[in-house]
């Protein structure tokens, strides 16, 4: 290019001289070379190097040819001006007809490896500029008046209008909407400079910015899926939710990266802005070389585009100054379309960045423009001013100080991107959607890399043993497996985790870095039948409370879509997880060697993120095969243990089977499949300690009826034996008396049926409190249900104590209405558990500790941080009535429903059993009971152990430990659940948290 242009430099006449012309268009492009260069990785097949090269060695070919063919090139063009204009449409045709699509777009703008839509528009211009520049005097002078406007008469202007509606007309056919907004820029300039006419001008962009609002209002008018995804992008880049609806928060991450000079060449984030080397190289040039290599680029645009303009406002005849003025505002136009696209003033439109973007078809066609314009410039002067030219002078002029403008702003802009505005952009979040339909929100890579290369805390036990560690930033280990996988949990931030999962209650303290008060929230709507995920609706700027307008616009939204749908639309806010990564932008900011040592000594800071739990690993250990082994008693295939320390009311151990590895990979396809037999009540992924094992109690809920009535003052030690310290009787007593089908029974008038006693269990005669808990009488804790009233229970409520279904109880204002009335059966079934008497194995142990403890319910938070919130209430002013019901416990184990367990050396036990009717719930269907059919009973077990030398029945005696159990659908509690909970207290012995026999035995 610069053998020919040096070669031609002697041609003879008058020319216009454009000494910057070629070397800054040669510049920009060794500008785009060297960010292309710098894109992605050198070793793989599509690295955009190469290919960028060959481009601009294609166009610089091009330009020597054009610059090399003698004549007067102007009037070549405009004497095959139909040759061009009727090429351009037949290139829109061709595309249209055989043309192909880049991925999903939608926009057919490949032909056989080729764009020829930039030549298109080429093309366009030089037949719009050569038929404005023939009739340039008359469109300047000869109006009509419509009205109080004067128009420049329409057959003057019609061959250029026809050639721009043409063109636009095959640019809808192909979806291409950026060409389109080019062209339309570039005619408006030229009828500007042809006319003069500023009023006409600002009409024509306040319809284009009417048009352009109304495509935002209704993107379903735009004619492809990837142009209406760009206009729901322009509206709101961050919270659009779509797929692929990130690209303007990438180009703006990017952006924020460079600040003043750049990362350096070659150090953009890998994978930063996928479209970092077409439509979003700007981003990518900023990320690089920063707000001074902006500079230098738009330095060229700026010195090419003004020698265009000079040339068109010096030359000799209109048609020629109307073409120089065209081919320099397509570069004006293309850039600004972009640059638009880039900054988020108007929609994306993939449009190539001149003279950075890759495609060999573009660098083709702007190499050509600009040795275009320089052949107009020789022996372009003009000889004579005339009034033609002077007019066509003075529009150009007009043009250059819009130009100078376009390019201030473009600057200012870059500048606010890049240094004023880069560490809010960097902190922001967007919101989008992966391919399975699930909305996320994603972080800028820059800074989630930076927290993804940090080693996640560790996760210890009571004693400092490793729960789950991290050896590597992206892995995680976990010693026990299966055997605490649900209550640790997935570490993945990128599932749907379980609240209840410690990996996620203490996320931000794992991770080293805190959450967003104000992340966004998304509206999903209800699943379609058949459908296996829920809608994304629409996506709100914060967490906050819900607003009932923005829930009838949800609802509305989703009507709207699916109108067959049946029913009312019940749509739900979701907040999104939005980490706060502040405290690692500092680390983003380094340079990449100072960065990595950075990050390696934040990595190894692992005791910083560290928690520790409650729990005892080797004794969850020792406990996990005993549950499993339960579990193959139970009809589900389920059971559940917890183990606690009533003196704290910290959780040793919580155990359940089936649980999962939270390290291996069968769990992950179940739970993004919705494997029900997986997520369900009994599958691996519940909680059945806690959240999702709240079961009807049975007979082990009668110690909760038995606290309630102490907590009233109707509980009265009324016998005790010499030889003993623990009660064997106590008031109050009932009149068990009443039979019903061979069975003790009790009933009162209006009742349906009468309640039994269950099996072997129950007593007859005056019955006391002792015998009865003993004895597990049903009719006993039916009447004392009765005598209490529903107010003795929810006094227990108010004091913090946990029982009772909230998904199947009918609670307002924390009225516990599902206990029944006063009088009712309800409320004496739920005296001895059946009715509201549900609760989970940890509330179980809750409540039994409140007995072994004197008294005091305590409570920790169900995260199990050692050390964390626990709270402590006072259920009774004197616990002297607790020995009366520790009696009743004792007397289970040693005579009554559970005399034939396991004793355990050196270790007294209290304990209760419970038989709780379970018909089957919706909740079982996938373990093949319906609902309402007859199954087996669930099986429940609770205790306190004590060291044997301990005075028995004492309210308040140290070292006594709790452990409960569930079965369900195990069968008798004393056959299932018993028998676990007594193996899980010899475990306890072997830990040495109960004294050996032999330590027991000694003086």
């Amino acid at each position: 290019l610069a053998v020919v242009r040096a070669a031609t430099s002697f041609r003879r006449g008058d020319h216009i001289r454009t000494p910057l012309l070629l070397p800054a268009a040669v510049a920009a492009a060794g500008l785009g070379l060297v960010v292309q260069l710098g894109y992605g990785n050198p070793f793989r097949a599509d690295w955009p190097g190469p290919g960028f090269g060959q481009g601009v060695f294609y166009g610089c070919a091009v330009a020597a040819v054009l610059l090399a063919i003698p004549g007067d090139i102007g009037a070549w063009i405009s004497r095959g001006r139909w040759v061009i204009g009727g090429g351009a449409l037949a290139l829109l045709l061709a595309l249209a007809l055989f043309g192909d699509a880049p991925g999903a777009s939608g926009q057919r703008i490949n032909l056989f490896s080729t764009q020829p839509i930039e030549l298109v528009k080429v093309g366009a211009v030089l037949f719009a500029a050569d038929a404005l520049g023939r009739r340039a005097g008359k469109i300047r002078y000869q109006r009509v008046r419509a009205g109080f406007l004067r128009l420049p008469r329409a057959t003057l202007l019609l061959p250029a209008l026809l050639a721009l509606v043409g063109t636009w007309a095959g640019l809808f056919l192909v979806k291409d909407l950026g060409p389109t907004l080019i062209l339309g820029g570039v005619f408006l300039g030229l009828f500007y400079v042809v006319t003069r006419s500023p009023g006409w001008v600002v009409l024509a962009v306040g319809g284009f910015g009417g048009a352009l609002g109304l495509l935002a209002y209704n993107p379903a008018l735009a004619p492809s899926g990837t142009v209406r995804t760009r206009l729901h992008m322009w509206a709101d880049p961050w919270l659009n939710g779509l797929p692929n609806g990130d690209q303007l928060a990438l180009a703006k991450w990017a952006m924020a990266a460079g600040g003043w000079s750049g990362s350096g060449l070659g150090t953009a984030f890998p994978g930063g802005i996928p479209a970092g080397h077409t439509d979003l190289v700007y981003a990518h040039l900023v990320e690089e070389l920063g707000v001074l290599g902006a500079v230098v680029w738009l330095a060229c645009i700026a010195v090419a585009v003004t020698d265009g303009l000079r040339v068109a406002s010096r030359n000799r005849t209109p048609e020629r100054a109307m073409m120089a003025a065209g081919l320099g505002l397509l570069v004006v136009a293309q850039a600004a379309t972009i640059l638009g696209g880039t900054f988020g003033v108007i929609p994306l439109t993939g449009v190539v960045v001149p003279f950075l973007s890759f495609g060999k078809t573009s660098m083709v066609a702007f190499l050509a423009v600009v040795a275009l314009i320089a052949r107009l410039g020789e022996n372009g002067e003009a000889r004579v001013a005339t009034d033609e030219l002077r007019e066509i002078a003075g529009g150009v002029r007009h043009a250059q100080v819009a130009v100078a403008a376009l390019a201030l702003l473009g600057l200012a802009a870059t500048y606010a991107g890049g240094v004023h505005d880069r560490d809010a952009t960097t902190l922001r979040g967007v919101v989008t959607t992966l391919g399975d339909g699930t909305a996320v929100l994603l972080q800028d890579r820059r800074l989630s890399s930076i927290a993804g290369a940090i080693r996640r805390g560790d996760i210890l036990d009571r004693n400092g043993v490793p729960l789950a560690t991290s050896p590597e930033p992206r892995s995680r280990v976990y010693p026990l497996g299966d055997a605490l996988g649900t209550v640790l949990g997935p570490p993945d931030g990128g599932l749907l985790r379980a609240k209840w999962s410690v990996e996620r209650a203490q996320e931000e303290r794992l991770r080293g870095y805190p959450n967003r008060a104000d992340g966004p929230a998304i509206w999903l709507g209800p699943p379609l039948p058949g459908a296996t995920r829920e809608e994304l609706l629409l996506v709100v700027p914060s967490a906050a409370a819900e607003a009932p307008d923005e829930r009838a616009r949800a609802e509305r939204a989703w009507r709207d879509r699916h109108p067959e749908a049946p029913g009312a639309a019940s749509v739900r806010r979701v907040a999104l997880a939005a980490p706060d990564l502040t405290t690692l932008l500092p680390l983003a900011r380094m340079p990449l060697a100072a960065r990595s040592a950075a990050v390696t000594a934040l990595s190894e800071d692992i005791p910083a993120r560290s928690v520790s739990l409650t729990l005892d690993g080797a004794l969850q250990a020792a406990l996990a095969p005993l549950v499993k082994a339960a579990a193959a008693k139970s009809s589900v295939g389920a059971a559940a243990l917890v183990v606690l320390d009533p003196a704290t009311g910290e959780v040793l151990a919580r155990v359940q089977w089936p649980d999962y590895d939270p390290a291996g990979d069968t769990w992950r396809a179940k739970r993004l499949a919705e494997d029900p037999t997986f997520m369900g009540i009994y599958g691996a992924w519940s909680d059945k300690t806690g959240a999702h094992g709240i079961w009807q109690a049975g007979s082990v809920f009668k110690i909760l009826t038995a606290v309630a009535a102490a907590k009233a003052d109707k509980i009265a030690v009324t016998t005790t034996a010499p030889d003993s310290t623990c009660p064997t009787g106590s008031a109050p007593a009932f009149a068990c008396d009443q039979v019903n089908d061979g069975r003790t029974s009790f009933s009162l008038p209006g009742w349906g049926k009468p309640v039994h006693d269950f099996g072997d269990g129950g007593a007859r005669g005056n019955v006391n409190l002792v015998d009865a808990i003993k004895k597990s009488s049903n009719v006993y804790f039916a009447q004392l249900a009765l005598s209490l009233g529903p107010d003795a229970y929810r006094a227990l409520r108010a004091a913090g104590v946990e029982f009772g279904n909230p998904t199947l109880d009918d609670e307002r204002d924390g009225d516990f209405t599902g206990l029944g009335s006063a009088g009712s059966r309800r409320l004496a079934q739920t005296g001895f558990g059946q009715g509201a008497g549900s609760w989970n194995v940890t509330q179980a142990a809750r409540l039994v500790g409140a007995v072994a403890n004197g008294g005091t319910y305590r409570r920790c938070s169900p995260d199990l941080l050692l050390g964390g919130t626990c709270t402590a209430s006072a259920l009774l002013d004197d616990p002297a009535p607790l020995e009366a019901i520790l009696s009743g416990m004792r007397g289970v184990v040693a005579s009554g429903t559970g005399a034939r367990l396991q004793k355990v050396p050196g270790v007294r036990i209290y304990g209760k059993t419970g038989t709780a009717d379970a018909p089957g719930t919706r909740d079982e269907k996938p373990w093949k009971i319906k609902p309402g059919q007859e199954t087996r009973p669930h099986s429940w077990f609770v205790a306190i152990a004590e060291p044997d030398a301990a005075e028995a029945c004492d309210p308040a005696v140290p070292g006594r430990y709790v452990v409960t159990a569930v079965v369900p659908h195990g069968g008798f509690g004393g056959s299932a659940a018993g028998p676990l909970v007594v193996d899980a207290i010899e475990v306890l012995q072997s830990k040495g948290y109960l004294p050996a026999a032999a330590a027991a035995a000694a003086p």
